[in-house]
């Protein structure tokens, strides 16, 4: 769908892209994390056409992006972070604005009102709208023309947690579509959720050579708690399959093949006789990504 070919980009001397390959796969969510500063709006701009690269190319379906981007506004939908629509109107009276700008049936308006649930308050006016409801307007208004793909620019900030969890379920459901989907977001937790693959940047340089996925960052590692450590220590020390990462007090951290799970460590040490009061698998996708980044 998208590929970076050794693409740099630079402003008033300096690469804020730095000769950066990478291919975004159709019918994926795929996520470009990585602190502020760290290109990734400069690598938005690059695939939307806004910007030409310096060196190397950036291609939208094997057409360079920045020779066709007039096409790609009609193949790409944008979600910005500060949605802005006439405070006045109703969804559907913005959507019909919008609508005759994009040159896009009437009818479409029903649809993707009805995907964003906006469709229950027909006659509630923006400035009533939560910021939830402004969110998912904003992300109607992205799939007025259908798009092949959606690029989502920290589209939960400022949501609560039930505004967060209608955003991805939007957001799944553009996927399972057979939609693409690009997501910038600083909420990791929300990433691991939704994306298949994972694109990490920092200075303008990828931390990993190629897309990474939530999976593949796993360590999964275990708490385990018991009343004497000194006995659970040499026990797993003798276990082959587990790799003890820390311990104090009367727990430790342990970490095993992704094969296995809890029930093997508890399966292998009751077999020794040692029975634990805990056992906690640890989600270590955050800490992770962070220290790839550099952040920890």
């Amino acid at each position: 769908m998208i590929q970076f070919k050794n693409v740099t980009k630079t402003f008033n001397g300096k690469n804020a892209i730095n000769g950066i390959s990478f291919t975004i796969q159709a019918g994926k969510a795929t996520a470009i994390i990585g602190p502020n500063g760290s290109g990734k709006t400069t690598m938005i701009n690059l695939i939307l056409g806004f910007l030409k690269a310096t060196e190397g190319e950036v291609l939208f379906q094997g057409e360079p992006a920045w020779e066709n981007r007039n096409v790609l506004n009609r193949k790409i939908g944008v979600v910005q972070e500060n949605p802005s629509f006439y405070r006045t109107m109703t969804a559907e009276q913005n959507l019909k604005i919008f609508a005759q700008l994009y040159e896009v049936p009437e009818e479409n308006i029903s649809r993707v009102l009805k995907t964003t649930g906006l469709d229950k308050h027909p006659t509630k006016r923006f400035s009533q709208y939560s910021m939830g409801m402004k969110q998912r307007l904003n992300i109607a208004y992205s799939m007025l023309h259908d798009p092949d793909i959606f690029i989502f620019d920290e589209p939960t900030n400022g949501l609560d947690p039930v505004g967060i969890a209608d955003i991805r379920a939007i957001i799944q459901h553009f996927v399972q579509e057979g939609k693409s989907v690009i997501l910038c977001s600083h909420l990791l937790a929300e990433v691991e959720k939704i994306c298949q693959e994972i694109i990490i940047v920092k200075d303008g340089n990828l931390i990993e050579n190629s897309n990474i996925t939530p999976e593949s960052v796993q360590k999964y590692q275990y708490k385990l708690k018991h009343e004497k450590l000194d006995t659970l220590v040499a026990a797993i020390k003798q276990m082959p399959e587990i790799t003890i990462q820390k311990s104090k007090s009367d727990e430790c951290i342990v970490q095993i093949d992704k094969e296995l799970d809890g029930s093997f460590i508890n399966k292998k040490l009751a077999q020794k006789k040692i029975y634990l009061s805990e056992i906690i698998l640890i989600d270590n996708f955050e800490s992770t990504i962070l220290e790839k980044m550099g952040d920890s």
